[in-house]
């Protein structure tokens, strides 16, 4: 540091002691700084100085103004003057930041540069962060001459994979680390600061504990799996059941009786547990196999099935059956003869054109005609004896193939077929329609009780009325991208309003694009010819709205949606990608201006639930992220600052998590076109 730059140094430490060292020097002479008119002029106030001695230096123009002085000079030699010059490189202080002067006087006088600050004797820029602490920055301002802290809120950090954004607070930068745990106890989780989290599969054999008391041997396989083996709780005994308590691990065995069990006897049957625990007999075992043609017996060694000696016997088949469905066919052991009684069983005549063919006296009496029916307008069917039903494709029969615009419907080869060269998409849309030129993810209260619950909100401490918005910690992330896509052009929805009239509304919401050649806003639009039907119709005239809500108006207010409302929605990130998901549980809310009797801007919101898990699957899919971020940083946003509060299925589990957009629209022209 040149001699001159630490005269400047001292002088400044006078107002803030933030440059060179801290002490002062110690001398004998107690002067330390001069103030001295750096901008000779003439006003009606004189200048001031602030060396503490009674020797004072005088005004260096030796005039009068009315602009404000800056600390510049010092007492260097201790003879009541700052440094001699003759001209103004004769104060060179070697600082960038200083407009070194020489006066009239011809004593140097130092500045501090415009839009620069001077702090420990080095030069920074006006908004230069104070190097390893980004919530400090260069303020001119505020204090040349110091560090001024950043307002509190400012976004700071997420420097790396592994640090989450954060914000200054007093100065400092409040951060927290990006959680990693994946909650699997064979995985080693840790988090790198290019890569984010990392989970790597602990040692083979390295225990682990799977939470179930009723499970034993829990070790790693080596590959990320805890395996575990059921506690053995067999006691061997058919007449108790065997179970592992899940509370304490412990096995129980109760009693089971009317249990079948064996009492070790083969003459007996029907054996079962009575309620002492003991198996009991259920009486001899007849042994009947329910064949005529043996003898059945029980001994030492268990049932015995003996072959009579009877013709009508031939093994386990009646010599009498005389292939004849309609008959029920027996034979008596005791005299060899057969007999041969019709039925009124289910048949089949062998014709494939009849159903319900049924016996009677002893024969198969064919069921009603089977009526075939042909697959659509454009097919015929018939009857084969021996295949059934067949379907033929038709042609040059006339049909309708369900599109009002086309003309002359034809059946070709089974496809119906019409002239469509009068159609076209015209726009069904009455005045009352605005065009959505904002759209972001509402934070903390702004959005609506969905289920009707005022404790399901989180966090509590957000909670106004069960109002609130889960998602909306996820802001600062997609707001910037969503409000992009709707400038650019590429994110154009369209709100028809119906009828502006208290009582019953539909609200229909379109998709669309700016009208070809119209560069700047106020732009004509064009809507989607499909939109997005499910399924969608390629010949479809109509301008198909994505999705349409039932509600109410009672002027300005507009109130539609329901538990039962489900739509469609995605959410533009950067790159071009984004996020589709589902809306569970939609409402939409708003009010509406009118001007020359039709709408003039709308503003509400549009709110619901969205299943976390969904979220989470939908990212895993993306290729791209905004700010730079990492998917494992996305998810682990996600995973930490979202909670699942509504229970959106009905299965008493909140899976899924509360989201509203605060959407903002103003009046649109719809012109007849292609998007």
């Amino acid at each position: 540091m040149t001699a001159r730059a630490l005269a400047l140094c001292l002088a400044i430490a006078v107002a803030a002691p933030a440059c060179g060292d801290d002490a002062p020097p110690t001398g004998a002479d107690t002067d330390t700084a001069q103030v001295v008119d750096a901008d000779p002029d003439t006003g009606p106030a004189p200048d001031t100085t602030s060396d503490p001695d009674t020797s004072a230096l005088p005004d260096a123009d030796a005039g009068t103004d009315t602009d404000t002085d800056t600390v510049i000079a010092v007492d260097g030699a201790g003879d009541g003057h700052p440094p001699s010059c003759a001209v103004d490189a004769d104060c060179d202080d070697g600082l960038a930041c200083t407009v070194d002067r020489c006066t009239e006087a011809r004593h140097c006088a130092w500045s501090v540069a415009a839009a620069a600050c001077l702090v420990h004797a080095q030069c920074f820029a006006a908004g230069d962060a104070r190097p390893g602490e980004p919530c400090q920055v260069c303020d001119p301002a505020a204090a040349p001459l110091a560090w001024t802290p950043r307002d509190d809120g400012a976004p700071c950090g997420g420097d790396d994979a592994c640090t989450l954004p954060g914000t200054c607070s007093g100065g400092v930068c409040q951060v927290s680390d990006l959680p990693c745990d994946d909650r699997n106890p064979c995985t080693d989780d840790v988090c790198d600061p290019v890569a984010g989290c990392t989970s790597t599969a602990s040692a083979a054999d390295a225990p682990c504990d799977d939470g179930d008391p009723c499970t034993t041997g829990d070790r790693c396989d080596g590959a990320g799996a805890c395996v575990v083996s059921p506690v053995a709780c067999d006691d061997g005994d058919p007449c108790t059941v065997d179970a592992c308590d899940a509370a304490t691990g412990d096995c129980t065995h109760a009693l089971a009786p009317g249990a079948p069990c064996e009492d070790g006897d083969p003459c007996t049957a029907g054996d079962a547990c009575d309620a002492a625990g003991a198996c009991v007999s259920g009486g001899p075992n007849p042994c009947d196999d329910g064949n005529p043609c043996t003898i059945d017996s029980c001994g030492a060694g268990g049932c015995a099935h003996l072959a009579t000696q009877n013709a009508c016997c031939a093994g386990v088949v009646s010599v009498c059956d005389d292939g004849n469905p309609c008959t029920d066919d027996s034979c008596d052991p005791a005299t060899a003869g057969c007999t041969h009684t019709a039925n009124t069983a289910a048949c089949d005549d062998r014709n494939a054109c009849t159903a319900g063919d049924a016996c009677q006296d002893g024969a198969c009496v064919p069921g009603a005609p089977v009526v075939c029916e042909p697959a659509g307008a454009c097919t015929t069917a018939v009857c084969d004896r021996n295949a059934g039903c067949r379907v033929y494709p038709a042609s040059g029969t006339p049909c309708d193939d369900g599109v009002a615009c086309t003309t002359d419907d034809t059946c070709v080869s089974g496809a119906c077929v019409g002239d469509d060269t009068d159609c076209a998409c015209t726009p069904p849309i009455p005045p009352n329609a605005v065009r959505l030129t904002a759209m972001r993810l509402g934070g903390a209260g702004e959005g609506v009780d969905v289920d009707g619950d005022p404790a399901t909100c989180e966090p509590s401490a957000s909670c106004s009325g069960g109002v609130d918005n889960a998602f909306g910690t996820l802001g600062a992330v997609v707001n910037p991208s969503i409000q992009e896509a709707i400038d650019a052009g590429s994110l154009v929805l369209v709100l028809d309003l119906d009828a502006l009239a208290n009582g019953p509304a539909t609200v229909a919401v379109h998709t669309g694009a700016r009208a070809p050649g119209c560069a700047a806003e106020p732009c004509p639009y064009v809507l989607a010819a499909t939109g997005f039907a499910d399924p969608p119709l390629p010949t479809d005239p109509t301008c198909v709205p994505r999705f349409v809500l039932a509600g109410t108006w009672a002027l300005p207010t507009l109130t539609a949606g329901g538990d039962d409302a489900v739509i469609p929605i995605e959410l533009p990130l950067s790159a071009g990608a984004s996020l589709s998901l589902t809306l569970r549980r939609a409402h939409l809310t708003g009010t509406v201006t009118v001007s020359g009797g039709a709408a003039a801007t709308f503003s509400g919101v549009l709110a619901g639930a969205i299943a976390k898990g969904e979220v989470l699957a939908a990212i895993d899919g993306l290729t791209s992220f905004p700010a730079g971020l990492t998917r494992d940083q996305v998810k682990g946003l996600v995973s930490a600052l979202v909670a699942t509060d509504i229970d959106a299925d009905g299965n008493g589990v909140a899976e899924s998590s509360s989201i509203a957009l605060v959407v903002e629209g103003v009046a649109v022209q719809i012109v007849e076109g292609t998007p």
